[in-house]
């Protein structure tokens, strides 16, 4: 089954800083079929350690089904009526996310390359390109692209960090405020046992930190 990515030499020699090169039709040039048993490049980025791999999840089969179903019932909750409605962004993209490691084979591979770049100090860090790279793996639904710019990336040498504006928080620190609200944890009670949700919420927090 193919599998896409960027084409890394390509992608270094990116015009920078000019509007029409960040273009999401624009960057899908970049985009090609990858061998898709080959790592992701980004075993040098140090909070990376639960690598991306195409080939297998970080997660069991067993848990892996499950995390996609609790992660479809958490877009459930009802954000907009809460008193924290821009979670629902939030929620969005790390739905978006996790499937890196829950789908498998992972078909779209391209934010993670760029990412790469990033952490090599290959590429300067564009926000719009960021955005659109995210919008080329998933969905240029009308969701899921307000959901996005909610987000921005925190490049340190060769750290590369998602940061949820909102919150100016890192994904598993806003993840953690997620889970500590009283009547998120009701919602998600009505379905699953509170030792399960502490369990699973445990296995999101540990990828989200390395994020």
């Amino acid at each position: 089954m193919p599998v896409f990515g960027i084409d890394i030499p390509k992608l270094s020699k990116k015009v920078l800083f000019i509007s029409e090169e960040n273009n999401i039709h624009k960057l899908s040039q970049y985009v090609k079929e990858i061998d898709p048993d080959k790592k992701l490049p980004l075993d040098n980025i140090y909070n990376y350690n639960i690598q991306f791999e195409l080939s297998r999840s970080h997660f069991n089969p067993t848990m892996r089904a499950f995390v996609w179903d609790y992660l479809m019932d958490i877009s459930w909750f009802d954000f907009e009526n809460s008193k924290y409605p821009e979670l629902r962004y939030f929620e969005e993209v790390i739905f978006n996310i996790m499937s890196y490691f829950i789908s498998t084979p992972c078909f779209q591979t391209s934010l993670p390359g760029y990412i790469y770049l990033l952490s090599e100090g290959i590429l300067p860090y564009e926000e719009i390109c960021f955005h659109n790279f995210f919008l080329i793996d998933f969905s240029e639904s009308p969701v899921t692209m307000e959901a996005i710019r909610h987000f921005r990336l925190d490049v340190k040498d060769s750290s590369v960090r998602f940061v949820f504006k909102d919150y100016d928080m890192s994904l598993s620190e806003t993840f953690r405020v997620l889970i500590s609200k009283n009547d998120f944890l009701e919602f998600l009670q009505q379905k699953h046992s509170i030792t399960k949700i502490e369990r699973i919420n445990h296995a999101i927090y540990t990828v989200l930190s390395n994020l």
